[in-house]
């Protein structure tokens, strides 16, 4: 029987009440509630009157003419349209300057005070919980300013930006470029379908608009984990950060302001606010986006590739994810939840007897004295931690230990006492809009669980850092990691310190996870966190993972999409729920999400209760012995896993790929959904549907030629699409690319954080540059090819097999 408390998302009772907070009023209230107005006044960009240049800057002033929005009716279409407002003039002023010779930013505003204030240093937040992170300090190589024809032109040795005077648009083209790869969208009709570059205000609220033209064959990805699809054009977009509950809609838990399309051009959206993104639904050929601040502030990024914009996106921008420790890429065992150290020792004793090796076991909800009362204390149940934790690192396990950023106001619970004493909690807000003594809690008709909790105020410095204290007395007792559960699904109507609740929704998490992140550094760099919710830098503090997936198989293919998009937005590690949660898989969907899950940067089971765990024992002798298989298969890889992430965190590359992004001038490739590289060298085509509803798997071999990864056939394909039989139960479809090399380490139970003893090398084809292979160190070295049938590595001479 399923135990109500593993699913805080399930309503109880007989009575339904009304929840005020739906999806349909939170889209009201952000930027849509000027695009859907009715008298809402628009300053849409019209000329440029007057233009400076100093210090790399372009600064102009351009005239904005005056529409108002309204609302007409033909038979029984309502339609959203302008009327202009005949010699009603204004300005808007603007900034174009380059940060290096790839990348400009553009601002503008209704006035050169707002520009002015502008700053990459705020006080709040603070550098580790910013999306822009590293904004570049070099000059452009080269940079000049010239005007021709009325219009000006801005150029370094990479991009030139050509601002066309009259009607004003920017264009951006690559040297010697005749047409350009990026431009801002010119409205040509009175209806509301894009809004170009413009400042909205009506009642008091203020938003800024911009519009890009979309080319008909162009295609964008990016946006963050998305759960639906993983290219954007034509797919509705909600941004703001949800509990999900479930992985196959079009609610998320990480929102990206960040999207790059197949032009050669990346955009990051520099606004923690509200914003809202049309990528090709309101008008087919535009990309609009808004924001609600005063001021818009976004980065457009050239590349030759897909991979070139992503690393400069990342590394010039919202940075690069820190390498995760080798034993956090082994097989991490949880349960919602493991109800005492016996049992946690039980699950230890049954994957050493079934040979299932794992690293890591996690401690969900129900670690304090009493389940859902998180006070960051071991109750009785997990008495003596320190002893615990300690016996099960010397046998190569880590413990990983839940909290989120909730505070439920029970007078038991010591976290809320402290918490109410400092005044670290979020308050609420009077009716005329002032901060209230009181703290926030949800309103009275709002049914659900947990609806009572109190949110922590991470804007308060003395909050983040009495928390981030309680975090490191965990690290301290032994625990080595931390599950930053939430995050993504806070009230907007609380006051926080320092930042209005409306504008902190989708930063919070970023915040919250860089606060814990902080101080688990602060005792122990050999740790990890396990978290849901993000934004634009959030890959910075991996691992992520997609939330609660329901058990189905509409669920794991979703889980296969918010992978490679989230992927395609800067976070090289991710994870999903082996199996789901949300229910019970069964043995066939659990055994395929395990395959799935193996060839992923990170697994990790997570099941629902002692009656509805995740262990291969669960379901059966067949899913013990196939998954166990497969999770002794991954640890013999980590030799190519740990190079790949390696790899990851000095590009920005995600491990797990879409075919898009190795593969972005093959247009076959660009809506590919089930397919994905992991790594650079092996490409995987995963069952993702039951065998009785199929008898064949079409699979996509892009150009070039491709070795079996079981029975090494050789393939050269021309870019065709082949259909294979549905593989076997105990079979996932993997291709190894020509010129590949793959390191095999010995078979073993733990990594203790070590890549493994490289007993086999196998090289596939032919390769033009130097071989690499890990040496069981964490490093890695040159593969000499010795006498027939063996490789030095260092000192060693390892089997080596070659595939021609």
């Amino acid at each position: 029987m399923e135990d109500d408390r593993t699913f805080p998302q399930r309503a109880s009772g007989s009575t339904v009440k009304p929840n005020p907070t739906t999806e349909a009023t939170q889209r009201a209230a952000g930027p849509n509630f000027f695009r859907d107005g009715e008298n809402v006044q628009f300053m849409w960009a019209d000329k440029v009157l007057e233009h400076s240049f100093s210090d790399n800057v372009l600064r102009l002033k351009v005239r904005t003419v005056h529409q108002t929005h309204r609302t007409a009716q033909t038979h029984d279409s309502v339609m959203h349209q302008f009327i202009k407002e005949e010699n009603s003039f204004g300005e808007l002023v603007y900034e174009v300057f380059f940060v290096t010779d790839h990348i400009f930013r553009v601002r503008y505003a209704g006035q050169q005070s707002t520009l002015d204030t502008l700053t990459d240093d705020p006080a709040f937040p603070p550098p580790e919980a910013r999306m822009l992170s590293n904004i570049p300090k070099i000059v452009p190589s080269t940079f000049s300013l010239s005007a021709s024809n009325g219009n000006l032109e801005l150029c370094t040795s990479s991009v030139r930006v050509i601002v066309q005077s009259s009607p004003f648009r920017l264009l951006g083209y690559l040297p010697g470029a005749a047409t350009p790869f990026w431009k801002q969208r010119l409205s040509d009709l009175f209806t509301s379908d894009i809004i170009p570059c413009s400042i909205a205000s009506h009642q008091g609220r203020e938003a800024v608009f911009e519009s890009f033209t979309l080319d008909p064959q162009e295609r964008v990805f990016g946006l963050g984990e998305r759960f639906d699809s993983v290219e954007r054009r034509g797919r509705p977009v909600d941004f703001v950060n949800h509990d999900a509950i479930g992985t196959s809609n079009t609610r998320t838990y990480i929102n990206v302001p960040f999207f790059w399309s197949t032009n050669g051009y990346g955009c990051f959206l520099n606004s923690i606010a509200r914003s809202e993104w049309d990528i090709g639904m309101s008008e087919a050929g535009s990309i609009g986006f808004c924001t609600e601040e005063k001021h818009m502030d976004y980065f457009i990024l050239a590349g030759h590739s897909p991979k070139e914009i992503l690393r400069r996106y990342t590394s010039d921008l919202t940075g690069t994810a820190p390498m995760p420790p080798i034993w956090s890429f082994g097989l991490w065992m949880s349960r919602n939840s493991y109800q005492t150290w016996d049992v946690v020792h039980e699950i230890v004793k049954k994957a050493d007897e079934v040979n299932l090796p794992f690293d890591v076991i996690h401690l969900d909800t129900a670690w304090f004295q009493e389940d859902w009362n998180p006070d960051l204390k071991f109750g009785d149940r997990f008495s003596e931690p320190e002893k615990h934790m300690a016996i099960l690192k010397e046998q190569g396990i880590r413990t990983s230990l839940w909290q989120y950023n909730f505070v439920p106001p029970r007078e038991d619970n010591s976290l809320f006492v402290d918490a109410r004493e400092g005044d670290f909690l979020g308050h609420a807000i009077k009716a005329d809009g002032t901060r209230s003594k009181d703290f926030h809690y949800y309103p009275n008709d709002t049914t659900g669980w947990k609806t009572d909790d109190l949110v922590i105020d991470f804007t308060n410095p003395e909050a983040a850092d009495w928390y981030g204290k309680k975090i490191e007395h965990l690290i301290e007792q032994g625990a080595s990691a931390i599950k930053t559960d939430f995050g993504d699904c806070i009230p907007a109507e609380v006051s926080y310190l320092n930042i209005d609740g409306r504008r902190f929704n989708n930063l919070y998490s970023l915040v919250y996870n860089a606060t814990v992140r902080k101080h688990v550094m602060k005792i122990s760099t050999d740790t990890a966190q396990w978290a849901r919710g993000g934004t634009a830098g959030s890959q910075r503090y991996p691992v992520h993972w997609g939330g609660d997936s329901q058990c189905s198989w509409s669920a794991l293919q979703g889980s296969l999409r918010a992978t490679l998009s989230i992927g395609l937005s800067g976070f090289a590690f991710f994870s999903h729920d082996l199996g789901g949660f949300i229910g019970k898989p069964t043995p066939e969907l659990y055994i395929r999400w395990a395959q799935l899950a193996v060839f992923s940067s990170h697994v990790r089971s997570h099941g629902a209760g002692d009656e509805n765990g995740r262990e291969p024992w669960f379901f059966g002798e067949q899913a013990v012995e196939i998954v166990g298989t497969f999770m002794r298969q991954r640890y013999r890889m980590l030799p190519y896993i740990i190079e790949q992430a390696q790899f990851s965190t000095k590009t920005g590359l995600p491990v797990v790929r879409g075919l898009v992004l190795e593969y972005p001038e093959d247009r076959n490739v660009w809506g590919i959904e089930g397919q994905y590289m992991f790594g650079s060298d092996l490409m995987i085509a995963p069952t993702l549907q039951p065998q009785a509803e199929a008898s064949k798997h079409a699979i996509y071999l892009p150009a070039g030629t491709w070795y079996g990864f079981w029975d090494k056939k050789k393939l050269v394909s021309r870019g065709e699409w082949v259909d294979f039989d549905l593989a076997p139960l105990d079979r996932i479809y993997v291709f190894v690319k020509a010129g590949a090399m793959l390191c095999w380490a010995s078979d073993r139970k733990r990594t203790f954080n070590q890549v493994g003893t490289v007993e086999k090398v196998e090289i596939y084809g032919q390769r033009d540059c130097a071989w690499s292979c890990g040496d069981g160190q964490g490093s890695f070295v040159d593969v000499t090819r010795g006498e027939s049938g063996y490789a030095v590595i260092g000192r060693e001479a390892v089997q080596v097999e070659a595939f021609e």
